[in-house]
This record gives structure tokens, C-alpha cells and sequence, in this order.
């Protein structure tokens, strides 16, 4: 593998710029989304985990994110368990069981949830400064946006469009989506 096949894809390098720069913070993804991408010299993994690793990055010392993926076939989950038990803390725990179960049959449901979650103050600890705490953001991916946000019969909705309306509708940092022909987030 030359140096040039450990860079991320076209279109990953221009979310990436995007995202850092603060110019936006919800994408749309279509397309192959089921490929595989380069996080490491010989290390390939699909495209949700690549946004992870390369962007999203939860683990950062300094922006420590929580990680939440929603598709409407398996409803809400949390790349890590214990910040689901952080949020489950926060709301109980029967009550998070009980989202989490009506998110896999119910979308309006689950999306409730999500802007529910991301205005909770999920405080941790910054390592290496005793008694100080920073906020843990969240990172929200969304697995075949078309079913959230789908397009509208008989006429044409700009992906910009679309994305405005589930920003409005749910209001998080990001949201990707995996699965053509139209995706959303």
C-alpha cells in the first residue's frame, strides 16, 4: 500500500474540511455506501466506523463526543455502553429501556429521543485536572435517512432542503446517512 492509499476518499476529505471549519455539521451520504475506507496503513472498515475514527473521533481528550446511531430497522444504539448508561443515569433506566425499544418500530419516537438526549449535560471528567469537568457532546448517524426524511411524491426536494428539514425536526451536531438511492440526514 503506497502513502497515498491511507488518505481518506474525495468525498470524506471535503466532509472533514467542512466539519472542521464549522461550515456545516449535518451531511448527506449516497452513493457506495457500503464500501469500505482506509482508517490505517492495511486497516479498511466500513463507512460509519470511518466517520467515527476519522471525524468524529469520540475518544478526543479535548471534545469527548457521545456516539448514537439510529436506524429505523434496529432503532437507537450507542457506540459505547457506558455512555448509554450515562444517559439511562440521567433519564432512569426503565425509561431509557422503554425508548429504546419504541425507537425500533417508531421513527418520530426515536428522533424525540435523539434531540431528548443531546440536551442532556453529560458532564466527565478532564484527565490529568482533578475536580474539573467538560460537557460530553454528541455525534448522531442516521442509517437510511430516506425513511426519515423521505422525499416528497410528485415533486423535487433538493438534498439541502431535505437536510434543513431534519435539522429543524431533530437538531443535532451531525447525522450521516447510509443508503441510496436518496439519503438524508
Amino acid at each position: 500500500m503506497t502513502e497515498n492509499d491511507e488518505k481518506p476518499p474525495e468525498f470524506a476529505e471535503k466532509i472533514i474540511e467542512k466539519y472542521v471549519s464549522a461550515q456545516s455539521n449535518v451531511f448527506l451520504i449516497y452513493g457506495n455506501t457500503k464500501d469500505i475506507y482506509p482508517v490505517a496503513r492495511d486497516r479498511y472498515v466500513p463507512l460509519v466506523d470511518f466517520f467515527v475514527e476519522a471525524l468524529i473521533k469520540p475518544d478526543k481528550p479535548t471534545a469527548p463526543r457521545i456516539v448514537i446511531t439510529y436506524d429505523p430497522a434496529s432503532g437507537i444504539n450507542f457506540l459505547n455502553a457506558s455512555d448509554r448508561r450515562l444517559i439511562g443515569r440521567e433519564i432512569g433506566e426503565d425509561r431509557m429501556s422503554r425508548i429504546l425499544s419504541a425507537s425500533r418500530t417508531d421513527i418520530i419516537t426515536a428522533l424525540e429521543a435523539l434531540r431528548e438526549f443531546t440536551r442532556i449535560n453529560i458532564n466527565v471528567p478532564v484527565k490529568g485536572t482533578p475536580g474539573k469537568t467538560m460537557r460530553k457532546d454528541f455525534a448522531i448517524i442516521i442509517k437510511y435517512g430516506e425513511a426519515v426524511a423521505p422525499a416528497a411524491k410528485g415533486e423535487v426536494i433538493l438534498d439541502s432542503d431535505r437536510l434543513r428539514s431534519l435539522s429543524w425536526r431533530i437538531g443535532f451536531r451531525i447525522a450521516l446517512s447510509f443508503h441510496p438511492p436518496i439519503s438524508c440526514s
